[in-house]
């Protein structure tokens, strides 16, 4: 895919921020908890010399993209909030003690920082396990148990950012407090919490799942935060890239586009999408062009481009565009791109840059050879496509493992067919009786274009 031009415009450069005296302005501690919701508000306030993910956090549910089950009309969180308000005048705030769930980039500090600001009667502190010791801990839980006793219709929303990083030794601190309501504990992970948080604290928590972010989303994410700059028209190719690049995480798309303003116009060398979409394009191209293949690719290292993130997208590639081409005399015409690819990759980790270089030319030349087809990418669309659609198909019985003497009554495993007990393929369906004799994969080897 050719990336267009990039801007049309760019802003000025934003003037550092002084205050009247001439000094710059202080940038709150991140040890410094706020203790009420307005202050609370005031130091998440958008500036200019934030990052772009920060400047777009939202700040309203509606403004939330991709987890509706969540923060949707019908969402958990979203009803949560609206007793808490309706109970606001006459009682204590109810909010249970939550674990979220999710990806990189999948909004898991923003609904943190919401439930702060929507639940009524509530003080947020925030807090990450990266840079705070138990002694931090302590300190804010005496706060809060100080806080109660002087008021018992607040509530302290603690939240512990990267809460994983604490053992289960130290998790246990959060225990009494959690227990005895002096706090409600809002901690965010991107690891299974069932391994990395300990049972005793999952058993008085909420565990709630954070989806990634689809392409889609993370796109509406993009488009939201172009049409909030003055003077910058970005073509809707880029952003596609950007998204794809990205891979489910709104925080490195944002990132990525704040970087691509900044250094799109000074520094084309740097750019890594006009660099790898220029390289993919030449690969994908019939009859492959090693020449401009190792053109773009020697750009884009001259231009310092990580090779591990070329590496990667090289291994994407194989698969994606050369790797599964059916023909009727060889079967896969070239099984050796995925794995050449990925020794690619591997021996870049290994010896880095400048030595590098020359791995990563001779698996670009294979590629840009080899022959071309996207008949496997095209069925994986089709699967997530016939899955969005129809997400609840029944497994066949008779394809379901009946280990128990009920699930065997029950018609599982009735009437299967062990394949290595017969010679040759045998006439069993696999798929859900809504799905039989529905074909994703199309084999494309006979259309010479793609040789």
């Amino acid at each position: 895919m050719n990336i267009h031009p990039l801007f049309l415009q760019k802003n000025k450069p934003q003037k550092e921020s002084q205050s009247k005296g001439g000094t710059k302005r202080k940038t709150p501690s991140n040890d410094e908890p706020q203790l009420k919701p307005a202050e609370m508000k005031r130091q998440h306030t958008p500036h200019q010399d934030q990052p772009l993910a920060e400047r777009n956090r939202p700040t309203e549910w509606e403004d939330m993209i991709g987890q509706d089950a969540l923060v949707g009309e019908e969402g958990i969180l979203t009803k949560i909030v609206r007793r808490a308000e309706m109970n606001s005048e006459n009682s204590r705030p109810f909010l249970p003690s939550i674990i979220l769930w999710g990806p990189p980039g999948s909004g898991k500090t923003t609904v943190a920082r919401l439930l702060g600001r929507k639940i009524p009667k509530s003080t947020f502190v925030q807090l990450s396990a990266v840079d705070c010791g138990l002694a931090k801990v302590r300190e804010v839980m005496e706060k809060a148990a100080n806080e109660k006793r002087l008021n018992t219709q607040r509530i302290t929303i603690l939240f512990v950012d990267e809460i994983h990083r604490f053992n289960k030794a130290q998790q246990d601190a959060f225990l009494p407090f959690v227990e005895n309501g002096t706090v409600v504990l809002i901690g965010a992970t991107t690891e299974n919490p069932s391994f990395e948080c300990n049972s005793a604290l999952l058993s008085r928590c909420k565990v709630l799942t954070m989806k990634k972010l689809e392409d889609s989303d993370v796109e509406r994410v993009l488009h939201r935060s172009v049409e909030k700059m003055k003077d910058i028209t970005i073509d809707p190719s880029v952003i596609q890239q950007i998204a794809q690049i990205a891979d489910g995480d709104a925080r490195h798309a944002l990132n990525m586009l704040e970087t691509c303003i900044q250094l799109g116009e000074d520094q084309p060398e740097g750019n890594k999408l006009v660099g790898m979409s220029s390289l993919t394009s030449t690969l994908q191209r019939t009859g492959g062009d090693v020449d401009a293949s190792l053109y773009w690719l020697g750009r884009m290292l001259v231009g310092g481009e990580d090779p591990l993130f070329i590496a990667r997208r090289l291994v994407r590639f194989a698969s994606e565009s050369v790797n599964f081409i059916l023909t009727k005399k060889t079967g896969l015409a070239d099984p050796q791109a995925l794995i050449l690819a990925t020794s690619g990759f591997q021996a870049t980790q290994l010896i880095g840059m400048p030595e590098c270089d020359v791995i990563l030319s001779q698996v670009a030349s294979y590629l840009a050879l080899a022959p071309k087809s996207t008949a496997v990418y095209k069925a994986c669309l089709a699967v997530k496509e016939c899955v969005r659609s129809q997400p609840n198909l029944p497994v066949p019985l008779h394809i379901c493992n009946a280990p128990t003497k009920m699930m065997k009554d029950l018609g599982y495993a009735k009437g299967y067919i062990y394949n290595p007990d017969h010679k040759g393929p045998v006439d069993q369906s696999y798929l859900p009786d809504a799905m039989i004799g529905h074909k994703f994969f199309h084999d494309d080897s006979a259309d010479d274009t793609h040789k």
